[in-house]
């Protein structure tokens, strides 16, 4: 096995549980992951999606959602590129390819104060810090 092989983060196959419309080129998909899938992550972390059977390249979203909510994640992107314009057709019980979660760029529980500014899409990660720090207190 070679190393690239190696580190590649798992997948699972997630089932599309909530469609929710974020605007005229946005939406939040709500990806149900398996019963016990070993699935943790930290609030700023992204996963790798990608449709079963496809020849579409993987794009990475950012989760949405704080990890206090572990059987799902939610990812939201803005309909540009071929795999978003494909997810944008996506109907809930479909299913879809996710990696484990990866990224360094995460809040950590002693990070009392912060400055989080970003621009369209780019709040989706500062959306799960947010939502775990107020649920964290």
């Amino acid at each position: 096995m070679t190393t690239a092989a190696m580190s590649r983060p798992a997948t699972f196959a997630a089932v599309v549980s909530r469609i929710v419309s974020e605007g005229e080129d946005a939406r939040l998909l709500r990806l149900e992951l398996p019963e016990g899938a070993a699935f943790a992550w930290r609030p700023g972390q992204f996963v790798s999606v990608s449709l079963p059977g496809s020849d579409l390249a993987p794009k990475h979203y950012s989760i949405a959602n704080p990890p206090q909510d572990p059987g799902a994640v939610e990812i939201l992107f803005e309909r540009r590129g071929p795999l978003a314009e494909a997810l944008f057709r996506l109907q809930g019980g479909e299913t879809v390819e996710v990696s484990a979660p990866v990224g360094k760029w995460t809040y950590r529980d002693e990070d009392r104060r912060a400055a989080l500014v970003s621009g369209g899409t780019g709040v989706t990660p500062l959306r799960a810090i947010i939502r775990y720090a107020l649920e964290k207190g």
